[in-house]
């Protein structure tokens, strides 16, 4: 099988299926999320200029990064009102694009569902946030599972902060699960 290597703009965040994948993960990075229901190990490392998060998915999963990057504790101006829609905001979300090419979404996060806001509920069109972040997604397994690779620049991550606010969503192809929100964030240090 041959990797598809696509850069495009985003530190080091691990999501992995296994235990060997779990030691692995644990010698490159600080484990954030250990769901053991799913098989999911969510761990983060950091580089020079950037936080990597890697991921090994099923092939139709997928896992959204979002920064509460003003750190007031919720998604964009809070629950969702039409009046606040389309102001940016310092909220933003990475994750795969649905377009192959171009796969890395930017976007600002505008809201979050009212009855849940730990959940996003609004955010611009996929790039319009610019942002240097970069994908690269690998061939599928033997498992039908990938690994995909984001980059974030620490700029975009941090911006003038000390710490970053990070929360995830994974989509299983049927429904989202939430790890971290922004009232309780994973708290990541430059």
């Amino acid at each position: 099988m041959r990797s598809i290597r696509i850069a495009i703009p985003v530190g080091m965040f691990l999501l992995a299926c296994s235990a060997q994948a779990s030691a692995a993960l644990a010698q490159s990075g600080q484990i954030a999320v250990n769901d053991t229901d799913r098989g999911i190990v969510v761990s983060y490392a950091q580089e020079q200029q950037s936080v990597v998060f890697t991921v090994t998915l099923p092939v139709l999963w997928d896992i959204g990064i979002y920064v509460d990057g003003n750190q007031d504790g919720k998604w964009g101006y809070g629950a969702f009102d039409s009046r606040t829609t389309g102001l940016p905001t310092g909220d933003l979300a990475f994750g795969r694009d649905a377009d192959e090419h171009y796969p890395l979404c930017a976007q600002y996060v505008w809201s979050a569902f009212a009855d849940n806001p730990s959940a996003p509920y609004e955010s611009s069109q996929c790039g319009a946030f610019e942002s240097k972040a970069t994908i690269e997604i690998g061939a599928q397994d033997d498992t039908k599972r990938v690994i995909m690779k984001y980059r974030i620049p620490n700029s975009e991550l941090f911006g003038t902060n000390d710490t970053a606010h990070l929360a995830f969503s994974l989509w299983d192809g049927k429904a989202f699960t939430y790890y971290f929100s922004p009232a309780a964030p994973l708290i990541i240090h430059k």
